[in-house]
Formats: C-alpha cells, structure tokens, sequence
C-alpha cells in the first residue's frame, strides 16, 4: 500500500498536506496543523522535535536546533560546534537535522493511522525557488534517510501556483508569486496554459536565501533592547558588558525573540501590541526585571525599514535586470495578471503594500498559509500518472575546466545556463582531459 502526501519543510515550520479519497487534508501535530521545524537534543541525546522541542528549549536554549534550513546545503556548518552557545554532544549537520524533521512527519502519518508501518510513502518536498543543486541534493538525502519515496523536489512558488489555479483562470495567465517566508524571499513568473503538458511554466526567478521572517523578529528584538536600555541603562546585546553565564545569556536572548515573534504575528492584525516579558532577567541587587511596553505598527515599520528595503530592492532588480527565460525578453510587469503572496511573513501589511504599490495591482485576498504543501501534494499525485512537472533553474550549472592560454589556471563553463528549463537535453562534446 502507499499514500502520495506534499511536504513544506519550512524554515520555521512543516507543514504536510494528503489526500483522503474525498479531500485534500493538512497532517495534525497535536492540536496544529503544522509542525515547529525545531529539535531538541536531551542529554543522552534523546532527541524532540516540534513543539515539545521548542518548550525544552525555553528551558535550556543551549541544546534547541532552529531555523537549520538556511544552513542546507553548507555540511561545513555543524551543529553544535557552528553555532554559538550551543552544547550537547551530538554532531548534525541541517541534513541531518532536516531528516530529523522529516522522521518525525512519518512517525506522525503512523500515529494517526493515515499509514501504516511498512508503506510506501510517497512525496514531493518544496524548496526555495532560489536554491541550488547542492541545497536541493541534500534536501533530497535527509527525505530517503527519513524513509520517503522522493518523487520529486518542487519550487515552493511553483507548488503555491498549482494548488491556487482553477478552471477560472484563463490559459495563458500570468501569475507573479512573492513567497516570503521565515528564512527566504522567493519571486518566481509563471504563466498558466491549460493546453500546454506542462501547465505551470516558470519565465523568470529571482529571490534571496537568507531574508524572511527571522530577519522581522530580529528587528522587533532591537526594539526591545533599545528601550530595555532606555529603561534601565543595561544593554543585553553586549553580553561582555554582563555578569552572567552564556546559558542564561541565551536563555534571555530566546526569551526576547520569542517575544519579538509574537509582536510580529499580533501586528498583523492590530495597530499596536503590549510586549510582556516576565523574569527576564536578575539585577546585581537580586532584583527582578519584567518587560512590559507597547509597540504600535509606526514603530515596527520603522525598525522593520531595513528588512523592507532588502525585500523591495531584490523585486526591483528582477523587474529590471531579469529576462523571461534565456530570451532575453524584458519582463513586462503590465503583463502580469495574478499576484499572490505566499509564507508567514506575507501577512505583514507593509509588506503587501510594497508588493501592491510596485506593481500597481491588488493581491489575492485568499489565505495562502498551507497552500504549499497542498500544491506539493497535488503534484505528487500528478507524478504518480507520470506526469512531469516543468522546473526553473536557478543558477548556470557547468564545470571547471582549464583556460585555453595558461592550463594552470582554471575557469568555469556552464553547460546549462540559469533559467532554463528542466527536464531538458544539453549535448556538449568539446570537452577532453589535459
């Protein structure tokens, strides 16, 4: 027996979407519908993942993994020894952290008897449109090291188009998606052609690896701090400055982020939002420090400004510097019919408005949170009929070879140039050894 479910290993959470025979259906985590992507090394290295990683980790902060998919790809970076403050004896790389993740989403399947132990799970997993070779080879790794069936890695605006399209939309639409997400900017061009196999056809990609929600609690935590410092004249960003030990240090640290998280998310939806931090940290004298101040939204666009202008930068330059495809055609940004806005950090309205005023059309109103790992899962069941699914490369892919003038030096020699599209059929024969 097997079953065809769409994963979206998210930089900060997972979530998993199957089909039950009647409708497409998001994988419970207890009472969630998605899972903390965050683990949790136990002394003995009893290892937690998801939420019970992230109460562990309130408790000790130096033995909690988060946000490890900005590190995909890098098997240098190691925990714990990459990262600061963090102790416990194991050794990952976010490979093995990924697959850790992942185990715990076939374990889930079991549990709740969507499957049983022995079958065949098949899966489409998303990434960034904006990652490259190695990033999605290992990506593909930590999913067989977990025990699925790999059917194929899908760009995560791809997925996003594939799940929002219906039989309204007229073929040939073109369709802008900005996934904005805890740890990556994605911007892929589409266009829609219901006559065409492959009907989700990628024209232009461009984003950035390491912008996305964090960078906003980041933000917000600055705000805390300044008025901590304003308050109190202590400024917790200057650990050297500060009698206490590293784990408590990072402990006050996680404390303020969380916090900055949950401002972030409030924001959302409110003009302002009264920051509460209680026993955060001790006085010389002994005395306790609660944290309690009200940020409005003026104040978190403000602080945000650096994030936005990241954000607005990266889609001007693909407006202006990019081409659909390899043709060479400018994009047309008057051409574009659909907008939608994909990942966390979409719901932010400033971010909405950058994205509306630039473009000068209004966004899909829709909620788009899931909608990732539903368009994963409905291409996994499209690969199960043999269906293939066109995909965009990123980056030129090629070798290094030697100069033509000086064979001690080397250059490289792409083969396949970035933005084509794959499956594809490059011969190059002019190759041979020195």
């Amino acid at each position: 027996m097997s079953i065809n479910i769409g994963i979206d290993l998210g930089t900060t959470n997972t979530v998993v979407c199957y089909y039950d025979e009647q409708d497409y259906v998001f994988l419970e985590f207890g009472n969630y519908d998605l899972l903390p992507s965050a683990v949790y090394i136990a002394e003995g290295n009893k290892i937690y993942v998801g939420s019970k990683a992230l109460n562990m980790g309130n408790t000790d902060p130096t033995r909690l993994i988060r946000s490890s998919k900005i590190h995909m790809g890098d098997n240098g970076f190691v925990y714990p020894d990459s990262q600061a403050g963090l102790k416990f004896e194991k050794k990952l790389t976010p490979t093995d952290v990924a697959c850790l993740i992942l185990k715990e989403v076939k374990k889930t399947l079991i549990i709740e008897e969507i499957c049983s132990e022995g079958d065949t799970i098949n899966a489409v997993i998303t990434v960034p449109a904006y990652f490259s070779t190695k990033q999605i080879e290992e990506t593909t790794r930590a999913a067989k090291d977990a025990g699925l069936n790999v059917k194929s890695i899908l760009a995560e605006p791809t997925a996003a188009s594939i799940a929002y399209i219906n039989d309204l939309i007229k073929k040939n639409t073109q369709i802008f998606v900005v996934d904005f997400g805890g740890g990556t900017l994605d911007l892929t061009l589409l266009i829609y052609d219901e006559n065409n196999e492959n009907k989700y056809v990628p024209l232009a990609i461009h984003g950035d690896n390491h912008l996305g929600g964090d960078d906003i609690d980041e933000c917000v935590a600055n705000w805390i701090y300044d008025n901590i410092k304003k308050d109190v004249n202590i400024d917790l960003r200057d650990y050297k400055s500060l009698n206490i030990n590293k784990t408590d240090y990072l402990g006050i640290t996680m404390k303020i982020l969380n916090a900055a998280e949950v401002a972030k998310r409030k924001l959302s939806f409110a003009d302002s939002y009264s920051v509460k931090i209680a026993n955060l940290f001790m006085f010389p004298g002994k005395e306790v420090y609660d944290f309690e101040k009200r940020i409005t939204v003026d104040e978190f666009n403000k602080y945000c400004d650096p994030v936005y202008k990241k954000f607005k930068n990266t889609i001007a330059q693909l407006f202006s510097e990019g081409r659909i495809g390899n043709s060479g055609k400018r994009i047309d940004v008057s051409a574009i019919d659909r907008v939608l806005l994909v990942g966390g950090s979409c719901n932010i309205p400033y971010i909405k408005r950058i994205v509306e005023e630039m473009l000068n059309k209004k966004t899909t109103p829709d909620d788009l949170s899931n909608i990732v790992a539903k368009g994963a899962c409905i291409s996994c069941m499209n690969a199960m009929k043999g269906e293939k699914q066109v995909q965009m490369i990123a980056y030129d892919l090629g070798i290094e070879i030697a100069k033509k003038d000086n064979i001690y030096e080397t250059e490289f020699d792409p083969i396949i140039k970035r933005q084509s599209l794959t499956p594809c059929s490059i011969t190059k024969s002019n190759y041979t050894t020195i």
